[in-house]
Formats: structure tokens, sequence, C-alpha cells
């Protein structure tokens, strides 16, 4: 995931990461972006 993020410019590591739509409602996901990408991810509030 991170390989494939470099490829596309995103710089590494990033600052932070800002989930978005399904996967941000998914706590285990989230804390899997934040150990492969090493920074805090962030997320929309949620109703």
């Amino acid at each position: 995931m991170r390989a494939h993020a470099e490829r596309f410019g995103m710089p590494s590591p990033p600052k932070r990461i800002i989930a978005t739509g399904g996967a941000s409602a998914n706590d285990s996901i989230l804390s899997a972006i934040a150990s492969i990408f090493g920074c805090d991810v962030y997320t929309v509030q949620r109703q």
C-alpha cells in the first residue's frame, strides 16, 4: 500500500491522512493505515 502511494506522488511519510467513505467507519482499517504510513489518520464527522 505504501509503495503504491509513493508511486502516485504521495509524500513519504505523509504528515496526516484523512479517511472518508466506508473505510472511515472501520477502526481496524484506520489503525492498519496509521501503522503502514506511520502517521495520524483523521476522519470526517460521522452522523
